[in-house]
């Protein structure tokens, strides 16, 4: 029951985290993205921050909640998706497509918890 408890908080705290860091960047991300929406630049962008906060927050707290292996790959599956599905309700600049915006905040996310497992002591 425990790990389960530390599950669903590792997917908060992450969701949490990575919700700021995406209200915080959409914006001057998007002022710097053609009317169009067209290219993956910005997708890149969001890709990268969500790496570096993830190695910024495995330096910062270095032990994982989750003890068993399947717990941080189910983690790193159903954080993004959700995150992703979440990030179309926030709102954001105009000019973002609901599937643009999905898959920013999904690529985020995605890197945010790829780091995280990589960089955080078991």
């Amino acid at each position: 029951m425990e790990e389960i408890l530390f599950f669903l908080l590792q997917i908060v705290i992450e969701i949490a985290i990575e919700g700021v860091a995406y209200l915080l960047t959409s914006k001057s991300i998007a002022k710097r993205q053609s009317q169009t929406g067209a290219g993956v630049g910005a997708t890149v962008a969001y890709a990268v921050i969500g790496g570096i906060l993830g190695g910024v927050s495995a330096l910062i707290y270095s032990h994982v909640l989750l003890p068993q292996a399947w717990m941080r790959i189910a983690n790193l599956l159903i954080t993004p998706v959700l995150f992703g599905g979440l990030a179309m309700c926030l709102p954001g600049p105009t000019a973002s497509t609901n599937t643009r915006r999905f898959w920013n905040a999904y690529f985020l996310a995605v890197f945010f918890a790829a780091s995280r497992l990589m960089f955080a002591a078991s």
